[in-house]
């Protein structure tokens, strides 16, 4: 189904994920100290990330997910900084996908 407002699939996905990925809250040091959000936060950014074939960025929100619901948070700075980079490479990606492929049409599956 194409999107209500005319423009592609593609396009729609791609805002859904820079406005909706919460890594925003990856770069709140609270969560080396609270573990449970931590699990929450990852657990949405895998789930996001996945769909779009992000396989990097979602292997590493699954380790922090893993992190936070262990609560061994010992490589949670350096899992923090490789997420970073993998989600701006993401949406690197994303966006010149979007520029080269304006009218991708949405899947009929």
């Amino acid at each position: 189904m194409p999107p209500s407002d005319g423009g592609s699939m593609v396009q729609e996905l791609l805002d859904l994920f820079t406005e909706g990925a919460p890594k925003a809250h990856f770069r709140n040091q609270e969560l080396e100290k609270r573990p449970e959000k931590l699990a929450f936060a990852a657990h949405a950014l895998k789930s996001m990330s996945v769909h779009l074939g992000a396989r990097r960025l979602s292997a590493l929100a699954e380790q922090l997910e893993h992190a936070g619901r262990t609560g061994n948070l010992a490589g949670v700075p350096e899992l923090l900084r490789d997420l970073d980079v993998a989600y701006t490479r993401t949406r690197v990606r994303l966006l010149a996908y979007s520029e080269e492929y304006p009218n991708a049409p949405a899947s009929n599956s």
